[in-house]
């Protein structure tokens, strides 16, 4: 749009620096879209880069042909091309919204999936807190029957002694150290 509103202007009043300003900004724009061409991009949004490459061309060769019709005093061939490049701009214009609906459909798509990665991590973090809390519960429970207990039927059988009762007795079921802390 650029371009062609620095060719409405040649109409009002004729630049002779046009054609190299003009071909500045034809070179950037052609510079970015090469660059934009070098991403990991698809075939379809490849394709529509490429057609507004070739149109974006054809508009710099239309719009120095009208700018020559110009300076020459064709003025009426001059409205009959600019006629064309507004036509050409309103081309490039539907690419540009064929490559953003392109883009949006790759977005969403990226969002998608990313949602489904968090998805997964949220149900593997759930997974692990589970299988945590089982552990845990199952070593609390060991830690019962394996320690907690023996100790307290210990601390009984020690009370009892202390009172008198010298035939409490403990049983000793293990052989590990509390086992034998219960036989003596």
């Amino acid at each position: 749009q650029e371009q062609i509103n620095m060719l409405h202007r040649q109409f009002e009043q004729p630049n002779p620096l046009f054609p190299y300003r003009f071909s500045q900004l034809n070179y950037l724009l052609g510079e970015k879209q090469t660059r934009y061409l070098t991403l990991e991009i698809g075939a379809q949004e490849r394709l529509t880069v490429e057609s507004i490459k070739a149109l974006q061309a054809e508009l710099g060769v239309q719009s120095m042909q009208v700018f020559d019709w110009l300076r020459s005093g064709s003025r009426a061939q001059a409205l009959e091309g600019i006629a064309r490049v507004e036509q050409l701009g309103e081309r490039i214009g539907r690419q540009f919204e064929v490559l953003n609906q392109l883009q949006l459909a790759k977005l969403q798509t990226t969002l998608s999936e990313v949602t489904q990665s968090v998805t997964r991590a949220y149900i593997a973090i759930a997974m692990l807190v589970l299988s945590l809390v089982v552990v845990l519960g199952l070593f609390t429970l060991v830690l019962q029957r394996r320690v907690l207990q023996p100790v307290e039927a210990i601390l009984k059988a020690v009370q009892e002694i202390r009172s008198g009762n010298l035939q409490a007795r403990v049983p000793s079921g293990y052989g590990d150290e509390i086992g034998r802390l219960a036989q003596g």
